[in-house]
């Protein structure tokens, strides 16, 4: 005759082997997942790189920012001596004037 203390046993052990396979396989999937490319020289070096280059292109981008806005307060003053210094009736001139000099730059 069956025995069902012994299959229940038998299939208590499965069922326990079969979650402990289970758990291992998900804590592996977590541990690929989560340790990321830091154990790659190669990765690591590169990302290094284009750190380093993309803090070069932000220096060269706030130097170029800068430059622009200093262009930008030098021709607005010089804007200003130029129509204070002028009268006002010579003033439209003097600003198509200086439109032409624009013009002739671009």
């Amino acid at each position: 005759m069956i025995d069902f203390d012994d299959v229940l046993s038998y299939v208590r052990l499965y069922y326990r082997a079969a979650i402990a396979i289970v758990v291992m396989i998900a804590l592996a999937l977590v541990f690929w997942l989560f340790k990321g490319y830091g154990g790659n020289p190669e990765v690591k070096q590169t990302i290094t790189e284009i750190k380093q280059t993309a803090e070069g292109n932000e220096k060269r981008v706030d130097t170029i920012i800068d430059a622009a806005k200093a262009k930008e307060v030098a021709a607005s003053e010089e804007v200003k001596k130029a129509v204070d210094s002028i009268s006002d009736d010579a003033l439209p001139e003097i600003l198509a004037g200086l439109l032409a000099d624009y013009r002739k730059q671009r």
